[in-house]
Formats: C-alpha cells, sequence, structure tokens
C-alpha cells in the first residue's frame, strides 16, 4: 500500500511538473552596432574566433587568420543610454594586430628560436 501511495503522489508531482513547463523561446539575431547606429560585420580575412576575454564588461575578441595575425577586435557597452538600446556595440574601429616572431620571421613550435 506504500508504494501505491508513493507511486501515485511521485506521478502527480511530476506531471504537474511537466505541465508547467515554458515554451522554448525563439531566438533573434540582431546586428552589431557602432556608435552611429551603423551596423558591422567582422572580415572574413580576420580568420576564425580562437577566444573571447571579459574585464570589466569590455568583451576582447581573438581572431587568428590562415598566416598566424592574431586581431583583437572590442566590444561592450557604451553608457545607461547604450544598454538600454542595445547590450553590446562596436567599441573602437580601431583593431590590434598582433603578428607572431620577430620582425615577421617564423618561430619554430618547439621555441627553439
Amino acid at each position: 500500500m506504500k508504494r501505491w501511495v508513493l507511486g501515485v503522489v511521485c506521478g502527480v508531482g511530476l506531471a504537474s511538473a511537466a505541465q508547467g513547463q515554458e515554451a522554448a523561446t525563439q531566438l533573434a539575431e540582431a546586428p552589431m552596432e557602432t556608435i552611429g547606429r551603423a551596423a558591422f560585420g567582422v572580415p572574413k580575412g580576420y580568420g576564425r574566433l580562437v577566444s573571447v576575454v571579459e574585464s570589466s564588461e569590455i568583451h576582447h575578441l581573438y581572431f587568428e587568420d590562415g598566416q598566424g595575425v592574431i586581431r583583437v577586435v572590442l566590444i561592450g557597452p557604451r553608457g545607461a543610454a547604450a544598454r538600454a538600446r542595445n547590450a553590446l556595440q562596436l567599441l573602437s574601429s580601431d583593431v590590434y594586430v598582433i603578428k607572431r616572431g620577430q620582425g615577421g620571421a617564423e618561430v619554430p613550435p618547439g621555441g627553439n628560436e
């Protein structure tokens, strides 16, 4: 009898939990904006996204191309008004470039220079 009562209680609890589930939310894409509300895109020549680092609400996007050149793009909120309008914006049109090796010379992967 205890098992039967326990089974009914568990069944009712599971059924109520299943009915209370919310419908899946559809995601909508929005283009990233600059300060003047102009949309921007990352050029394909930047290569693939290899890392994202967040520091004080600023996101550093690290891209690496086929030659090993790393480019850093900064995105984040611009201020209270910008947060209300759009959560993320391109913070600067400047892209930081990191070239591997010294003076453009290739460095072997083992670290022997």
